[in-house]
């Protein structure tokens, strides 16, 4: 018998992997996580706020009147307030950390 797999459960199974293997990393290891977080989340940010730049409505604002979407969720409707707030008491509680 010829058995063939697929090639999107090869995929599924590295990505699966790779993101198990990142997520270790940053569990375990201070420095990896806090380099993620200056060098990486800039990146995806701005990249995911490019492309849904090209959509003709909001993401961050559905209708007053609907029950879904990410105001339910408590995300805001300002994220680069919200990411300078974050980075600054991530920095405060880092700075902390290393008088100690």
């Amino acid at each position: 018998m010829n058995h063939k797999i697929h090639p999107a459960a090869c995929l599924t199974v590295f990505l699966t992997a790779v993101s198990l293997i990142l997520h270790l990393m940053a569990r375990h290891m201070s420095g990896f996580a806090d380099a993620y977080m200056e060098i990486m989340n800039p990146v995806m940010t701005g990249t995911e706020g490019r492309l849904a730049g090209f959509l003709p409505f909001s993401l961050g604002d559905p209708d007053p009147g609907s029950q879904a979407g990410p105001c339910r969720t408590g995300l805001s409707a300002e994220p680069e307030k919200q990411n300078r707030k974050q980075e600054t008491e991530f920095r405060q509680r880092r700075g902390s950390r290393e008088r100690t």
